[in-house]
């Protein structure tokens, strides 16, 4: 119609070029009427047929053609719509699989990469993905594992340190035991040997202050052993039941090796006092350093001069309460706790070391350390005990 339309429009067409018009279009199965006058755009159904009239240059034209098209007509435009569709699912299943190819690639890729080579800082060469997206994906991940390769490489480094360290320090304990501890054994004993010669008075000061210093270093290096045994996890208890009555008396005595007769020491010990299922000699030792810490800082004299060690029971019956009390010591309650767990050292007599040991110890033990006290008041240390 558009065809027919524009032959008979022409202002320059005449009556044998409208008929030629009209006679294409009705090969086309379209059926043309020209019309001398001018009438008003129309469409009319009637059946199968539609029928257009139109306006023209000079005058109307009416159209004429069916509804229903032949098969002839419209299995071209099927054809090629189904050719169409067919081609656009072909092309979308080739992308996707070489969509998928590239990804399946790319995780081939970083799975044969391997820890070692990874760390060695091998990238596995170069990318060959079509797609960029792809790439830069495989990029990401190889960016995340050289990452991953100086995290690795930084925490090799300090296992290696921690393992150095670790040698080191065992090698100074194993001699620290054997080069100093059995000599300072040797000359403790010759000290006690000779205390029951007959000395004079000089003499006998001069011995008393070899065996006191002696059994102190000898304590020390005992203290240096358990903080490394402790550290290390491998400080073994032998737990017996023992009487806190005698396991007073051992940390007493082991304080006064360490101290000599320095300080007085009272003790008040509750009666009915259960046993407790402890390791005697590291528990002793422990308590040992802490009566020795207090015992250096106890001033010597006034009305709360000296030492006072409490026993007795708490958290009904369930825990053994063993209080040491410092009397009017020159020290706070935040700097005696700060000396329990290793954060200062100016004040602690050279016994630090041993102060946090002794936690660790009872800790081990099940118990705890408690530092109370207030300001002008004596501050106490209380060592609590599973029964």
């Amino acid at each position: 119609m558009a065809l027919a339309r524009g032959v008979i429009g022409s202002g320059e067409a005449n009556h044998a070029g409208k008929q030629a018009a009209v006679k294409v279009a009705k090969r086309r199965g379209y059926d043309v009427v020209l019309h001398e006058g001018v009438l008003d755009p129309s469409v009319e159904l009637a059946g199968d047929s539609v029928t257009h009239t139109i306006p023209v240059s000079r005058g109307s034209a009416s159209v004429t053609f069916s509804s229903a098209l032949s098969l002839s007509r419209t299995f071209p435009l099927a054809a090629v719509a189904v050719c169409f569709v067919l081609l656009a699912s072909a092309a979308a299943i080739l992308l996707g699989r070489l969509v998928s190819s590239d990804l399946e690639g790319a995780a081939e890729r970083l799975q044969t990469l391997g820890t070692e080579r990874v760390l060695a800082g091998d990238g596995g060469g170069g990318i060959s993905a079509r797609f960029g997206v792809v790439a830069r994906l495989e990029e990401a991940a190889l960016a995340l594992a050289g990452r991953f390769r100086t995290f690795a490489a930084a925490q090799e480094r300090a296992l290696e340190s921690k393992e150095t360290a670790r040698r080191m320090r065992g090698l100074l304990f194993a001699s620290v035991s054997h080069d100093l501890k059995t000599p300072l054994n040797a000359i403790v004993g010759f000290a006690d040997a000779l205390d029951r010669e007959s000395l004079s008075v000089a003499q006998r000061e001069s011995l008393d202050l070899i065996s006191t210093r002696g059994r102190e270093l000898v304590a020390l290096i005992e203290t240096i052993l358990d903080a490394a045994r402790v550290e290390a996890g491998q400080l073994a208890l032998v737990k017996k039941r023992t009487s806190v009555a005698g396991l007073v008396y051992l940390a007493n005595q082991r304080a006064r090796e360490i101290v000599g007769t320095a300080g007085e020491l009272r003790i008040e010990m509750s009666e009915g006092l259960p046993a407790v299922s402890i390791d005697a000699t590291h528990v002793s030792r422990a308590l040992a350093v802490v009566i020795a810490h207090a015992l250096r800082a106890a001033p010597g004299v006034g009305a709360r001069a000296g030492v006072v060690l409490r026993a007795s029971v708490a958290a009904g019956g369930k825990e053994v309460r063993i209080e040491i009390d410092y009397g009017e010591a020159a020290i706070e309650v935040n700097e005696l706790r700060a000396l329990f767990t290793q954060q200062q050292t100016s004040r602690a007599k050279g016994l630090t070391l041993g102060l946090s040991v002794a936690r660790s110890i009872l800790e081990m033990h099940g118990g705890s350390i408690q530092v109370t006290g207030a300001t002008g008041e004596s501050t106490v240390v209380s060592a609590l005990i599973p029964v």
